[in-house]
């Protein structure tokens, strides 16, 4: 029988993994040696050990925090968001790497309840497709298409049987995140979270991920499966580091929308703007169908030259102060294109 507290950090399946591995661990007794009674109980120093281990949880992690905030106040109504947000630097101060698992099992769940809460519901506008009629189609049938089709005709065939349905279209998106020094991890970990939670929840958006600094980083491509906690994780751990070469990104981008099959491509481009190395990313810009630029207020910031990007790339540019704001401009976006509110280039 396993009886587990309210405040307790695993599930059951957890717990009997922890004890059939504890089991195989076990060494096999002496030969004829009779083996230990099963119910006999636990020393007293072996009690006190389990006991502390499953104490430890998430308020083992706020002197630590309070310590990286300079003693500041922690928001104690959200410490998981705490620790996905310092989770980068927080996982070299725990002191063992079960504390460290558990630190970033936090972070990750944190960072995906943090978006959905900032999203909310979501849905994609449909617009209308028209084919004939096959068997098994459960699509309405389009009276006045149909009436004309087979208008003078002796007899019907089932092609003449104009059918319509009402979908979503089909998007593939290139988010293209600046990995460079102005980022951090859980900034980058925010972003990819809420392009991977959109595509699950709107089921016809697909999309690529390109981090990149001085140079681009493919983390995954259309139609590749990617568990997103690994996602997450890679993110959270990361430390913004090296120059800015937009243009390379830009590139990388386009590059991995040509293996879409959909003609909806779209690029969204996550940065401030400010590139320090690379050609002038406007160029780049232009070979898109669609880009959209989400231009990171920061005190170096470049708006004319994200103003810029988005208008060779036929699209329009965000600005955000905080990144709480990217899932619903993320949202934003994928809805202008799925409307059509742009004329196609």
């Amino acid at each position: 029988r396993i009886e587990l507290r309210e405040e307790s950090n695993v599930n059951a399946n957890e717990v009997i993994d922890e004890i059939v591995n504890e089991c195989f661990s076990l060494p096999a007794p002496p030969k004829g040696a009779t083996p230990p009674d099963p119910e006999q109980p636990p020393r007293e120093d072996e009690r006190r050990s389990r006991s502390s281990q499953k104490a430890a949880g998430i308020s083992d992690f706020v002197p630590i925090l309070e310590q990286m905030n300079g003693g500041g106040e922690l928001d104690y109504d959200d410490l998981g968001w705490a620790i996905a947000r310092n989770y980068s630097h927080l996982r070299f101060s725990l002191g063992s790497p079960a504390m460290a698992e558990l630190a970033r099992r936090i972070a990750i769940r944190a960072t995906i309840r943090r978006v959905l809460q900032l999203l909310g519901p979501v849905s994609l506008p449909t617009h209308v497709e028209r084919g004939s009629f096959t068997p098994g189609s459960d699509a309405e049938i389009d009276i006045d298409e149909t009436l004309e089709r087979i208008l003078g005709h002796e007899r019907i065939e089932p092609d003449d049987v104009v059918v319509e349905n009402r979908a979503p279209r089909e998007l593939a998106v290139a988010l293209i995140l600046d990995a460079s020094l102005s980022m951090t991890g859980d900034k980058l970990a925010m972003a990819s979270a809420a392009i991977a939670v959109l595509a699950y929840r709107l089921k016809t958006v697909d999309y690529l991920l390109v981090t990149f600094n001085d140079r681009p980083t493919t983390l995954k491509r259309l139609a590749e499966s990617k568990n997103l906690d690994d996602l997450i994780s890679d993110l959270l751990s990361s430390n913004a580091t090296g120059y800015t070469n937009i243009d390379l990104a830009l590139r990388k981008g386009t590059e991995e929308l040509h293996r879409a099959r959909t003609k909806n491509r779209v690029g969204i481009l996550i940065t401030d703007g400010n590139y320090t190395v690379g050609e002038d990313p406007r160029d780049a810009a232009s070979a898109y169908r669609r880009l959209f630029v989400v231009m990171t207020e920061s005190h170096d910031c470049k708006a004319a030259e994200c103003e810029a990007m988005a208008t060779n790339g036929g699209g329009q540019m965000f600005t955000v102060s905080s990144f709480d704001e990217i899932p619903r401009v993320l949202y934003r976006v994928l809805r202008m294109v799925s409307q059509g509110a742009l004329a196609q280039r």
